[in-house]
Order: C-alpha cells, then sequence, then structure tokens
C-alpha cells in the first residue's frame, strides 16, 4: 500500500493494520504465511514522518550448520523517522546516533510494503541455527 505523504500531514494520524505476501515477489526470504503490520504513521513537522508499530511474520530459515530449514516467529517493532530527500543534501556529513532510524523518501508517498520488506531483510540473523544445533555447542 502506498500513502501519500500529503494525506499523512493533512490527517497527522493515521493507522494501518496490512496483511502482506510476499510469495509473488523476488524477496531473499520465505515466509510460510503472509506478514501482518500494524503501523502508525504521524506527521511531527517539516515534511517528517514518524513510522512506528509492529510486525509479525513467521519466516523460514535454512541453518548453517545442518542446512535444514526451520520456522521461526519473528516481532519486529518499528520505529522510524522518514524525512524528505534534499536536493542539496551534504553528502560528507557526521551522522549522530538519531541518524540511524532516520530514512529519506524522494516521491510523495511511503510505500508500507517496502518498510516491511526492509525492517524483515535487517531482522534476519546472519548465521541463523535450527533448535537442534544450537544446543549442539
Amino acid at each position: 500500500m502506498k500513502l501519500e505523504i500529503n494525506k499523512i500531514i493533512n490527517e497527522k494520524n493515521i493507522k494501518i493494520e496490512e496483511s502482506i505476501d510476499f510469495s509473488k515477489d523476488d524477496v531473499p526470504f520465505k515466509l510460510t504465511e503472509p506478514a501482518k503490520a500494524q503501523l502508525c504513521f504521524e506527521h511531527i513537522g517539516d515534511g517528517e514522518i514518524h513510522v512506528r508499530g509492529a510486525i509479525e511474520a513467521k519466516i523460514l530459515l535454512t541453518c548453517v550448520v545442518c542446512l535444514n530449514e526451520f520456522p521461526v516467529n519473528m516481532r519486529i517493532k518499528i520505529d522510524e523517522t522518514y524525512v524528505p530527500e534534499k536536493e542539496n543534501a551534504q553528502k560528507n556529513r557526521e551522522f549522530t546516533l538519531n541518524d540511524l532510524n532516520e530514512y529519506t523518501y524522494k516521491e510523495n508517498y511511503l510505500d508500507t510494503v517496502e518498510i516491511v520488506k526492509d525492517n524483515i531483510l535487517e531482522s534476519i540473523p546472519s548465521y541463523p541455527k535450527c533448535p537442534e544445533c544450537s544446543t549442539d555447542s
């Protein structure tokens, strides 16, 4: 779903619940069922949009030890700020700790599918181990 920035600014606060099926998309993960997202979009001034909420996803991971697939229930908390991309943004500026949860948007909308996909990707462990292999240590 694409939410128009102007709609978020005018309504100040928009809450959505969405079920997103990635089975037909080219994504580097497998879900056992569509991901469920509960997101709140809030305009906080100067075109900045604060997004908070949660994503629930049942993902299939491949164990790095035995190479078997195993399911994992993920609950991902969202707390991000989107700011309009500036044409003359400084490329060599120093980033602060607050910048880690700040993203930019170019168009006049935020894509909830991209937000959910990016957060699932960031939450996948680098070296997943199935329950059997994680107890063998």
